[in-house]
């Protein structure tokens, strides 16, 4: 990559390519499609909420071709991301997802038990 629009900002229809790329980076770095039936649900917790709620916080990179390669996400403020999650995001997933069996382990299993759980903020020390 050269040049200053290698990396810009989201834009709404970034939100599949993250989808993506979660999935394709969700086992360590390493293809996680396989341990998942639903090939957005890795994004739904980890990617997509940052982008809807914080588009202006987060930027993708580009390849030789112009496809978005990756992305960098997060959030200005951890306690609203967490209200905005609960408020707007995770309703909707969790009438749709049903949460797992409490003896059902793996990979999609910890991440349904995740949305269900919802996000919290990290407690500061300070």
């Amino acid at each position: 990559m050269t040049g200053d629009s290698d990396i810009r900002r989201f834009e709404a229809g970034d939100l599949p390519a993250l989808y993506r790329i979660c999935r394709l980076t969700g086992a360590n770095g390493q293809d996680a499609s396989a341990e998942f039936t639903d090939p957005e649900l890795l994004g739904h917790f980890y990617a997509a909420p940052y982008a809807v709620s914080e588009p202006e916080l987060c930027f993708v990179a580009l390849d030789t071709q112009g496809e978005v390669a990756g992305y960098i996400l997060g959030t200005g403020d951890s306690e609203g991301f967490s209200t905005w999650c609960e408020r707007a995001w995770f309703p909707a997933l969790r009438s749709r997802l049903p949460q797992p069996a409490p003896d059902e382990c793996g990979s999609q299993a910890a991440v349904l038990r995740l949305i269900h759980a919802g996000y919290r903020a990290p407690a500061y020390a300070g």
